[in-house]
């Protein structure tokens, strides 16, 4: 069967999207810099700083700085996806993989949305959102080393160690119950939301708003890149006829590309956006980046 390539008519848009990503990572780069992440005073999380640092009785050191530290985390992942579907895009390898690296993204962005929670909250839900990512994150390590290299071996004592380490810091700082009855982690009443509900929250909140079940399509569709089911490949192609022969027409239109590359902008955008403003940041990365989203996918963003 005669595989047909991408149409060269496509390379240009193609390069105008590799920009839009490449502009979302370097203003994160940027401001990373800039700031040397550390908040703006009088922002949201120097208050958080200030209030988790005078905490009687005092808060283990961690907790200072655990906030800021998943933020950081899950928004250098969010860039990283960003400039995989830039490099995607540059050399053209855009049917399948790009969707694996919006979806990524979606998620880590989703988390810092989940992490921050609104303004009106209490400095202690944030925290008990991020103990709960730490927990989670090392529960993880240790339950995967453990079957990698088994519970002898020195590398899951220690991840092990870690686990425990952070386990007992939520212990002490949060009141209990600190798990449900089926023993999932629970801080300060707060429980980590499964990816799909992580996902939809975000995408509800940012501007313009989508509806839960948009979202949840969004999610899945993206999904399906990454789990083995036929239809995100099969439906790439129809067959056609020419020249007597059968043959594959791609079915994947610039439209197509653009919806996704929205996407996966609006997700960083709104995570990126929300850290920046929870730290009294301003930046002129921050503005650029802004200008280059309106100028190549225009209409993305509400002004």
């Amino acid at each position: 069967m005669k595989w047909l390539p991408i149409p060269e008519s496509h390379g240009a848009r193609f390069a105008e999207l590799a920009a839009v990503f490449s502009a979302c990572r370097d203003a994160l780069r940027d401001v990373a810099h800039e700031t040397d992440w550390r908040a703006a005073s009088g922002s949201l999380a120097d208050q958080d700083h200030h209030d988790l640092s005078n905490h009687e009785p005092p808060y283990p050191t961690h907790a200072v700085r655990a906030i800021p530290e998943v933020l950081y985390s899950y928004l250098f992942g969010a860039g990283e996806q960003l400039g995989g579907l830039a490099a995607l895009y540059k050399c053209r390898e855009v049917l399948l993989t790009p969707g694996v690296f919006v979806r990524t993204g979606l998620e880590f962005c989703a988390h810092v949305v989940w992490v921050l929670g609104t303004p009106v909250q209490p400095v202690d839900d944030r925290l008990a959102r991020a103990y709960l990512e730490r927990y989670v994150s090392f529960e993880q390590a240790k339950m995967n080393l453990g079957r990698l290299l088994g519970k002898t071996d020195p590398q899951y004592s220690l991840e092990r160690c870690r686990f425990e380490e952070c386990r007992n810091e939520a212990q002490s700082i949060f009141p209990a119950p600190t798990a449900d009855g089926d023993g999932r982690a629970m801080f300060r009443g707060q429980q980590m939301p499964g990816l799909e509900k992580c996902v939809t929250v975000m995408f509800e909140s940012a501007e313009p708003p989508l509806s839960s079940a948009r979202s949840e399509g969004i999610y899945g569709l993206m999904s399906n890149f990454s789990h083995p089911t036929l239809y995100a490949i099969t439906r790439l192609w129809a067959l056609v006829e020419r020249d007597g022969e059968v043959v594959p027409k791609l079915q994947l239109g610039l439209e197509d590309h653009e919806q996704r590359a929205r996407i996966a902008v609006v997700a960083f955008y709104t995570a990126f956006t929300r850290t920046m403003i929870y730290n009294g940041w301003t930046s002129p990365s921050h503005g650029r980046m802004t200008a280059e989203i309106d100028r190549l996918l225009p209409g993305t963003l509400v002004p």
